[in-house]
């Protein structure tokens, strides 16, 4: 009934406004959605800069920025495993539901030990079966000095692990919007991602010459396969070990990126306006 009745139906990113009017990702709505596709506005989330800025983040001990960027990962590195600072870092903070991909971040894990990477992990889940799985890995790989999860959200570790890795994970099966992926390129962190949702309105990947240079910022795959996500694991793994200048102008191009709520709020207010200004010249 609200979507009948509304003046507008704002779907958190403009990717994902389409997505809906899909059979796949409309879950039964769609019919509805695409009769009223011209009430859809997608507008992107923004994340709070007060909150989310290793500049100023009151959570910290160190604090860094584009120019020091380097020495503050070290440090938060230390943090969490002393020995394996030379290696990729990858990690993801996540719920561990069917939409985040719990299988392919398993999956990722084994792919990056084969790369002699480092594996962080920060979600508990829901769904027993899944958290069971999580549980068995982490006493597999109990005292490995190049895999670390912790099943209990803490927000200082979150900030924390968004400054010690150097790539974040998120191969979700469908995204709305996310968050992570705009905090971690806050962070200094390069996002590889699933390209859905706002992901993929916020994620270019840094290879893509269909992409202007400037907006290129990540790594994306597009099949929500483990050969998707591992040919790309590969190739972001590649840029940090081969091709460092190119690897550090990503991360000075995402810490430098506007996430903030200003844009957002723009487009509400603009959308707002369009839609009293319709209702006066109806009356």
């Amino acid at each position: 009934m609200g979507i009948l009745y509304a003046d507008a139906v704002i779907p958190v990113s403009p990717s994902y406004a389409e997505e809906i009017l899909t059979p796949e990702y409309g879950f039964g709505l769609d019919p509805v959605l695409r009769q009223f596709a011209v009430k859809i506005h997608g507008i992107l989330n923004g994340i709070d800069r007060k909150i989310w800025t290793p500049e100023k983040d009151p959570l910290f001990d160190v604090h860094y920025s584009t120019e020091s960027v380097q020495k503050g990962k070290k440090h938060y590195k230390r943090k969490f495993q002393k020995d394996t600072e030379k290696t990729p870092w990858i990690g993801a903070v996540s719920r561990l539901v069917p939409q985040k991909g719990p299988a392919l971040l398993e999956e990722a894990l084994y792919t990056t030990l084969k790369l002699n990477g480092t594996f962080l992990l920060l979600g508990s889940s829901p769904i027993p079966q899944i958290q069971e799985q999580f549980y068995k890995l982490q006493v597999k790989y109990k005292g490995h000095p190049q895999v670390f999860f912790h099943f209990e959200y803490e927000e200082t570790l979150a900030h924390e692990m968004y400054a010690a890795l150097d790539y974040l994970l998120v191969p979700s099966k469908f995204e709305p919007c996310g968050l992570t992926q705009m905090i971690a390129m806050r962070y200094g962190t390069v996002p590889i991602v699933r390209k859905t949702g706002g992901l993929k309105d916020t994620v270019f990947d840094c290879e893509d010459s269909r992409i202007s240079v400037d907006k290129r910022n990540g790594f994306v795959f597009e099949a929500f396969t483990a050969d998707s996500m591992n040919h790309t694991l590969q190739r972001a793994f590649d840029l940090f070990r081969f091709n460092p200048n190119t690897y550090h102008s990503l991360v000075r191009k995402g810490m430098l990126s506007d996430f903030s709520w200003d844009k957002p709020a723009e487009a509400y207010c603009k959308l707002y306006r369009s839609l009293e200004l319709v209702r006066q010249q109806s009356r």
